[in-house]
């Protein structure tokens, strides 16, 4: 008997425990390493043009030694600016592979330290065209409706499905809109 008839006879039993484990390994979810406590949003829509322009005060509490605090925002928007408590400009990179926005710290945020992080931040949200999950709307801001759920991190967040229930406060003016 073949090495490669000997594998086909293993019975399901065997190799479904085998698939479940590597299946599980794979999704392991990442180590949170912050937890926001709250947010104030403002966010301004433009059905016309398809716009959304935010500005987001994000206070989090580090749960760990931070030098990369790493926020997830859909890639359809662009943040312009980001700033510490203090005002000071923050420096950070837009990875558009994993939908995140990290920040380079030149002094690591210990662990246990809250602050808060400004951001100022706009872009198209149309369709399904940037939307994290492939051919869902989960962010659009369109002409008659616009929608804005909680998965299209539409506004910066740590982890889908984590801190879902924090203090949150959103304006968004009626100008234009029946």
């Amino acid at each position: 008997m073949s090495a490669l008839s000997r594998i086909l006879r293993i019975p399901a039993t065997t190799l479904l425990p085998f698939c479940l484990v590597t299946a599980t390994a794979w999704a392991a979810p990442v180590k949170v390493q912050m937890q926001i406590t709250g947010y104030v949003i403002n966010a301004d829509l433009d059905p016309a043009v398809n716009r959304l322009t935010a500005t987001a005060d994000v206070t989090f509490t580090a749960l760990e030694e931070l030098n990369n605090p790493t926020f997830e925002l859909n890639n359809g928007l662009q943040v312009t600016k980001a700033t510490d408590p203090q005002g000071k400009p923050l420096q950070y990179a837009r990875l558009t592979n994993n939908n995140t926005v990290r920040f380079t710290l030149a002094n690591p945020l210990a662990k246990g330290t809250t602050t808060t992080y400004h951001f100022e931040y706009s872009g198209a949200l149309k369709g399904a065209d940037t939307s994290p999950v492939e051919g869902i709307k989960l962010a659009s801001i369109e002409d008659p409706i616009s929608i804005l759920l909680y998965p299209g991190r539409w506004f910066p967040m740590t982890g889908l499905f984590t801190n879902r229930f924090t203090p949150a406060s959103c304006s968004i003016p009626a100008a234009g809109f029946p």
